[in-house]
């Protein structure tokens, strides 16, 4: 399996036109399934083809409770019913990447007597679009 992914700073991951606000950190993981395809006539080198991707984003940062993304992804997630979202991550003068998702996990996490951090991972439900920007 082939993987990557884009994890930097300076960029900006926005939901929906709305910057993500407290964002310390994401993660856009990108992964391409194989299909061994080896056979006899391989001269024992494994042979492979191409197959499923798949990608994903991991987003942390400190929990804003009025920041409109951080809400419209808790509603989300909340719904009976997993909502479609586009995401777009920004790496700065680079490529845009942007495609439909859902949320998948959401955490909340505090040490006694400091700030509240959220972790959203997001799973891609179709096509990744990558542009420059």
């Amino acid at each position: 399996m082939t993987t990557y992914a884009v994890s930097r700073s300076p960029s900006v991951c926005t939901i929906l036109s709305a910057v993500f606000g407290g964002s310390t950190k994401y993660t856009l993981n990108v992964d391409q399934g194989s299909i061994d395809s080896t056979s006899d006539d391989s001269a024992r080198w494994g042979q492979y083809l191409t197959a499923r991707r798949g990608w994903s984003v991991a987003i942390e940062g400190l929990y804003i409770y009025t920041d409109s993304a951080q809400i419209y992804l808790e509603q989300h997630f909340t719904d009976e019913e997993p909502a479609i979202i586009v995401v777009m991550l920004t790496p700065e003068d680079e490529k845009v990447f942007q495609g439909n998702c859902i949320v998948t996990n959401l955490n909340y996490s505090s040490i006694f007597e400091d700030v509240m951090t959220m972790h959203i991972n997001l799973g891609g439900t179709a096509l990744l679009v990558a542009t420059e920007s």
